[in-house]
């Protein structure tokens, strides 16, 4: 059948319109505009607007009619069902034009509604048994290279609102009911061939609007699961064969507002029974020096401020149990693996640019107070293993400039209660045993003072040993002061020699004395005149050699009294004379001090 309006050659052409009927009680009538069926194919169904020779084109309306006390009457676009092949396509498009104009748009909107606007469904037809269909959403080919030609965008926004809460947008991935989810991938397209860049990819936040608006945070997150393992989180930047490579940068946030700090970045291990570690690798040299490590805290910019600390801590350990240990902290230099040698390890306090400052900082290593045992300290080069030579420790104290003194190098033993401790330089032991050395002189290779464990002596050119309280020198065996023309004591007084604290008294036989002097008291009260007391005084210590020191310390009275000495192998003899012309008519006292030879 054909339903066909005549041509005119002047105005509008010819109006067709089907109108089904109305009706004033119940639903209108329908208009069905169906093709015929067929054994081959059914009849297809074509409806276009007229062409515009000279002009636009019609337009193609496909409306619902509106409702007064209802809802809107859907629109469906249907394609057919089959049995055989791929099912029918739906294609809409805008259309083109070869003015320097763009395209026309495709709108596809959810209407209006007071409860809520309409949803917009894009989705994939369902595969019964297999892969369900994809959803592509591609902006359009730009074929030529023009200045400022680009392919179109893609830009997948939430809705706004006027006086409440922006849509939120959500990219989610299939779920697989009995197996995986899908992947969600993001990612820019590769460079072309022409040297092309490849595209950039940023995830950010909105900025936070008015005086009090908070922008949103960023939360990249792998999901969490009950028997498996949680799915690893990877930064990475991509690999080149030409140039540096990009760099990969976590930054804090700024802020301008007076007294708030900037935010911090926090990299952290995840919990578990064992703590997951953390790990900062610089990258690998292939064929020259490795990446380098830098952890620098922040520079402070206002007066009276100070730069921020950096705290290297191990881990502490959780209250309570039994043998659960902090974490040790080890900072070591890296291992040579060929001829070179292994990297240093640099402690120093930072320097100060301006002569009026207060000085550089100190540096403190000690282990930390407790209510127990504390740590011990040590410092220590390595051992050579094969035929190397161990590395040298030195302790200096820098050098003072102008007419300030060079300050010293202190050595404290521990305090304690009961006793302190000793200051000790060891010697490791050697058939060879090393000397100690007290002092060099300013070129720093001539000893003037040494300490030698091998023939123990003190050697040097100038030794002075100075202590502003009392001194000990302390021997368990013999303890030898020898000086090549003498032993000055530089006007001081002698004193705490073995000498016995009481009087001894010659009862006519031999005295036991094992000190080195002593006062004895004479056995006659009346010594006649060049008569003579013989007193035998015996002692280990006393050897034939030995010198021996005798003098009257209390006369007698009326007579005049000498006093010789002399000793022997294990005694000293004591004479006492009156060689005066009068008998003693009062008792005496000798003493005497015995000096090894």
């Amino acid at each position: 059948m054909l339903l066909s309006v005549g041509t005119g050659d002047s105005g509008n052409g010819g109006a067709v319109s089907i109108v089904s009927g109305e009706s004033t009680a119940a639903g209108g009538g329908q208009l069905l505009l169906i093709a015929g069926n067929g054994v081959t194919s059914g009849g297809s169904t074509l409806i276009s607007t007229g062409v515009g020779s000279a002009g636009d084109s019609g337009s193609l309306t496909l409306s619902s009619g509106t409702a007064t006390s209802g809802a809107g009457g859907s629109i469906f676009l249907t394609v057919g069902s089959g049995d055989t092949g791929a099912g029918g396509s739906v294609q809409i498009a805008a259309g083109k034009t070869s003015a320097a104009s763009a395209g026309g748009s495709v709108s596809l909107a959810g209407g209006e509604g007071k409860a809520g606007g309409g949803f917009l469904y894009l989705a994939g037809g369902e595969g019964t048994d297999s892969i369900g269909g994809a959803v592509s959403i591609i902006g359009g080919l730009s074929s030529k290279a023009s200045p400022g030609a680009a392919g179109g965008q893609l830009l997948l926004s939430a809705g706004p609102s006027s006086e409440a809460r922006g849509g939120a947008a959500i990219l989610t991935s299939g779920k697989g009911s009995v197996t995986s989810s899908g992947s969600v991938l993001i990612r820019s397209a590769d460079g072309g061939s022409g040297s092309g860049v490849s595209g950039e990819v940023s995830i950010s936040s909105g900025a936070g609007a008015g005086t009090s608006g908070n922008s949103g945070s960023v939360t990249v997150q792998t999901g969490g699961t009950t028997d498996g393992a949680a799915g690893s989180l990877s930064l990475q930047v991509g690999a080149t064969t030409s140039g540096t490579s990009p760099t990969l940068s976590v930054v804090g946030g700024e802020t301008s507002a007076t007294g708030q700090a900037g935010g911090t970045v926090s990299l952290q291990g995840g919990s578990g029974e064992a703590g997951g570690p953390l790990f900062l690798v610089a990258g690998e040299g292939s064929s020259s020096t490795g990446g380098a490590i830098s952890v620098v805290a922040g520079k402070s910019g206002g007066t009276g401020t100070t730069g921020g600390g950096l705290l290297l801590s191990g881990g502490s350990s959780a209250a309570g149990g039994t043998n659960v240990n902090g974490g040790d902290v080890t900072i070591q230099g890296g291992t040579a693996s060929g001829t070179g040698t292994s990297g240093a390890v640099v402690v120093s306090s930072g320097s100060s640019v301006s002569i009026q400052s207060a000085g550089t900082g100190a540096i403190a290593l000690g282990s930390s107070d407790n209510a127990g045992d504390t740590g011990s300290l040590m410092l220590s080069t390595g051992k050579a293993t094969s035929t190397g030579t161990a590395g040298a420790l030195t302790l200096s104290v820098g050098t003072s400039i102008g007419s300030a003194a060079g300050q010293h190098l202190s050595l404290y033993p521990g305090r304690g209660d009961t006793s302190d401790g000793d200051v000790r330089v060891i010697s490791q032991g050697n058939s060879a045993a090393p000397a100690f050395i007290l002092g060099y002189d300013n070129s720093g290779f001539t000893p003037v003072a040494k300490l030698s464990s091998q023939d123990n002596t003190i050697a040097g050119s100038s030794i002075a040993l100075t202590s502003s309280a009392d001194a000990s020198i302390i021997a368990g065996g013999t303890l030898t002061l020898q000086g090549t023309s003498k032993i000055e004591l530089s006007g001081s007084r002698a004193a705490g020699f073995n000498v016995k604290a009481t009087e001894l008294t010659n009862a006519g036989s031999s005295i036991a004395d094992e000190s080195q002097g002593a006062i004895i008291n004479g056995q006659s009260t009346n010594l006649a005149s060049e008569a003579s007391e013989v007193i035998t005084v015996t002692n280990s210590w006393v050897q034939a050699t030995d010198l021996t020191f005798t003098s009257i310390h209390t006369s007698c009275a009326s007579g005049f009294l000498i006093a010789s000495g002399s000793a022997g192998a294990g005694t000293i003899t004591i004479t006492v004379s009156n060689i005066g012309t009068n008998a003693c008519t009062s008792g005496f006292k000798v003493q005497y001090f015995a000096v090894s030879s």
